[in-house]
Order: structure tokens, then sequence, then C-alpha cells
């Protein structure tokens, strides 16, 4: 028992060491400078008063309070130097654990260093669809046209008007979206001119110019010799 009460106040010691090492480093040395200063002027104030007490004969009391003030600096250096001690090797079957409560390294990450290992975002349109052909019938606009080969085509969107042609994804009213190479616009008015954009567009929705083609859908006429 007294073995454990002797590692516990040994533990104590430890811990009391390990909260003061741990303490910013200019705390630390202001505290030893003041202690160190205390300690001088401590011993100049029991030469003073040993020089004083000599005249009177009392020359051996100041002494031993001279000599526990010159070794006083020397006793607290042995406890730093015991604390070191009990850090370094631990107490019993607990063994210090220094890092517990250190900081983590920073750890950048994958990706570190200027964003070399990140992909570029994609700001590239797919290219412009080809043949994109307009064809009026009774009632109908038939459309045929050809996708662009890029890796990353998402789809073809075509938009249509009877005043111009749609400038962007926005204009005009939506006919057709998809992968397909075809498609037929019905029911139209005959007489009426359609005008179509075809912009293909990628996975990050960027879109191309678009490509244009117009088409006047007319009624059937009679065959020759009709009644």
């Amino acid at each position: 028992m007294a073995g454990n009460g002797r590692c516990d106040r040994l533990v104590q010691t430890r811990s009391a060491f390990t909260a003061f090492v741990r303490q910013p480093a200019t705390r630390i040395i202001t505290v030893t400078k003041n202690f160190i200063a205390f300690k001088t002027l401590l011993v100049l104030f029991i030469r003073n008063m040993m020089a004083r007490s000599t005249i009177h004969g009392h020359a051996t009391c100041v002494g031993v309070v001279s000599m526990f003030a010159r070794n006083l600096f020397t006793l607290r250096l042995g406890l730093i130097l015991a604390g070191c001690v009990l850090v370094l090797a631990g107490c019993g079957p607990e063994a210090y654990e220094g890092t517990k409560d250190a900081p983590k390294e920073f750890d950048p990450g994958p990706g570190a260093g200027g964003g070399k290992d990140e992909a570029a975002a994609d700001t590239t349109a797919p290219a412009e669809v080809a043949d994109f052909i307009a064809i009026g019938g009774d009632g109908q606009v038939s459309l045929s046209w050809v996708n662009p080969t890029d890796d990353d085509l998402a789809g073809v969107m075509i938009r249509r008007s009877t005043v111009d042609y749609p400038k962007s994804t926005i204009h005009g009213e939506q006919t057709f979206d998809g992968l397909d190479t075809g498609f037929l616009d019905t029911p139209v008015g005959n007489g009426t001119s359609y005008y179509y954009t075809a912009f293909a567009y990628d996975d990050d929705q960027n879109d191309a110019t678009g490509t244009r083609a117009s088409a006047t859908p007319q009624a059937a006429s009679a065959p020759p010799g009709a009644a």
C-alpha cells in the first residue's frame, strides 16, 4: 500500500509538472525569471540580516536560514528534473501519453498543392448539331440532324418561334429534348413560318451556340383532275 501511495504522489507531481511545461513558453520564462529574482532578493536580505545579527551574536540562527535560502533554488531545480524523469519514464503500468492532447498536424488531403489533382470545371460547350434540316408538310414540320460526337454530350434541345430564331434555351418554345436525331413537329399551322434552333448541351449544362433551320408547312394540294 505504501508503494501505491508513493506512486500516486509521483503521478500527482508528474501531472503538475506536465501542466506547467504545457504553458506558453513566454509564461514559463516569466515565472522562472520572477522566481530567480525572488531568490536573489531573499539571499541578499538574509546576508544583510546575517551581517547585522553577527554583532548581536545571532549568527548561528541566521546562518541556518541563509543556507535554506541558498538551497531553495537548487531544490526547485531538482523537482523540475524529477518531473522530467517522471514524464519520460512514467510511473507503474501507465506510461505518459504525451500526444494525447497534442494538436493534430495539418493534413491538406488529396488535391493539395494548387489543386493539381482536382478536375478543372468543365466550361466548354459541345460541338454544334450538324445537318439540321426542317421540311414543311401538311400541318407538320419534319426535323432531322446529326448529333455531335462529344463524350459528355447530354442531349439536344430544339426551340421554335414564329417570330425569329430562338437565341438561347430560354427563348421560344421547346419542341424537343433528347438524344434522337429526328423529330416530327405537329400539329402546326399551315402557311405559318416556323424558326427552329437546335442547342447541343453537355452534362455540365454548357450549351452550344445553336444551329438554325426553318420551314413553312402547307396544305396538301389537290391531285390533278380532282373535282
